[in-house]
């Protein structure tokens, strides 16, 4: 159920696991009843996220960019001088 495709749905799924990840090990460690630190660190987490993939983002769609004007380019004609 994660949206995208190719590397985006890729990074999105591993971005997830380890978002899990790092929840469940705060998680482990928190003895306190109202969960603050797991909170925090899922928090932390999502927060980390949401940089990095918009980061990732940018550079996604500037090679999307970069990928369909590099096959539309058509080269000069040859004999032709650019002096």
């Amino acid at each position: 159920g994660i949206d995208g495709e190719g590397m985006t749905a890729g990074a999105r799924a591993q971005g997830l696991a380890l978002i899990i990840a790092q929840t469940r090990a705060a998680w482990r460690q928190d003895d306190a009843g109202d969960f603050a630190r797991t909170m925090g660190a899922l928090d932390k987490a999502l927060r980390r996220a949401e940089e990095t993939f918009g980061r990732f983002a940018g550079f996604e769609d500037a090679f999307k960019s970069a990928s369909a004007g590099g096959a539309q380019r058509e080269d000069p004609p040859t004999g032709s001088s650019t002096t």
